[in-house]
């Protein structure tokens, strides 16, 4: 069997090779918050029982997500220093197969270190006994779902976004430009926007935003709500999960959206990246990169993004731009690896178990 694993920062996707959607689960590891009382007595199997609970493990269903501590696998800033959790994620997506695994794609964070692949190759050659590997970023295989085999590729995740120039079906590696910013700082900023509005009306004493769970209810909040072309000047209702209405205003939802094209912080904006990156290319180059610029991520699935990364383009640079993107491209990757696993003239690619 051969599989296809996209381990983002914010989901996981995976499925075999030729699927068109994946089987999705959070990215994280999660604790039990509430220990079971029923195992507080000193009895062996009782301890046993108590020490599954506290291990770390995969929470697949979002229906009890209230009840566990949930930790990312992969850290705010996106740098991976740590095999150890790719391994745990990889033994959850193993455990959903009864047929022995010969061939994986693996696609993991951009900034996840050289040491940590090489670990992760050998733990799949050595202990799930996989007989081919082959670990990507997964920027070409996105470009890939739109038709096309030269051209730029933004990819806005949930911590990292990043810019890979195409050309000659060829990623051009040494041209790859990365930020610290991505769908997690926007979350982190609503997260204090909420905290704010709920403090006035004295329902929290403290707006620290380290409570995963909340945090989680933000996301929702930022998919259903988040828009760059609804007025400014508007509220808007979100209903949170015990029936109570918390109004927001849209201004509010956008200047934390903005972060992204924000050109007055450290970490660069997503214009400056497709800027540096294009920059590196030769000169009789620039119009088929801006030509063929293509999206991919979760975060820039936010209604009107595509329109405000035009504007914010057009007002940098006075050329012809053309921005495309697929309407699962949350899941382009994973789909763009997918077709190519299929084919036999991509088998070249794969490393071999010896």
């Amino acid at each position: 069997m051969s599989l296809i694993v996209d381990i983002g920062s914010y989901t996981t996707k995976f499925g075999e090779a030729g699927s068109e959607i994946p089987i999705e689960f959070r990215t994280c590891l999660c604790t039990q918050r509430y220990p079971n009382s029923m195992f507080a007595s000193l009895g062996s199997f009782q301890q046993k029982q108590l020490k599954l609970q506290q291990q770390e493990q995969i929470l697949a269903s979002s229906e009890y997500r209230g009840l566990y501590k949930m930790r990312n696998v992969v850290p705010d800033n996106g740098r991976v220093h740590s095999s150890e959790d790719f391994i745990k994620v990889l033994n959850y997506v193993k455990s959903q197969f009864r047929q022995q695994i010969q061939k994986i794609t693996l696609i993991l964070p951009p900034l996840t270190s050289e040491t940590v692949q090489k670990q992760v190759q050998q733990y799949l050659f050595e202990q799930i006994n996989v007989q081919e590997v082959l670990i990507s970023t997964g920027g070409a295989f996105a470009l890939y779902t739109t038709g096309r085999t030269e051209g730029m590729l933004l990819n806005v995740g949930d911590t990292t976004s990043f810019v890979q120039p195409v050309l000659n079906n060829q990623s051009v590696l040494d041209r790859y430009q990365i930020s610290n910013i991505g769908g997690r700082q926007i979350s982190q900023m609503l997260l204090k926007q909420v905290y704010s509005i709920q403090s006035q009306f004295g329902y929290v004493s403290e707006a620290t935003g380290n409570e995963s769970y909340d945090l989680e209810l933000i996301y929702d909040l930022k998919h259903k709500l988040a828009d760059f072309s609804a007025p400014a000047n508007t509220n808007v209702a979100y209903e949170l999960p015990d029936g109570a209405t918390m109004n927001i205003n849209r201004g509010a939802i956008q200047n934390c959206c903005n972060i992204l094209f924000n050109k007055e912080q450290e970490q660069q904006s997503l214009t400056e990246l497709i800027k540096n990156s294009v920059k590196e290319i030769p000169t009789e180059l620039h119009h088929k990169l801006y030509k063929n610029l293509v999206v991919s991520g979760g975060s820039t699935l936010i209604n009107g993004f595509g329109q405000k990364l035009l504007d914010e383009l057009k007002a940098q640079k006075n050329t012809e731009i053309e921005i495309f993107g697929s309407k699962n491209r949350s899941i382009a990757a994973f789909q763009g690896a997918s077709a190519c696993a299929m084919l036999s003239g991509f088998a070249g690619f794969y490393i071999r178990k010896e």
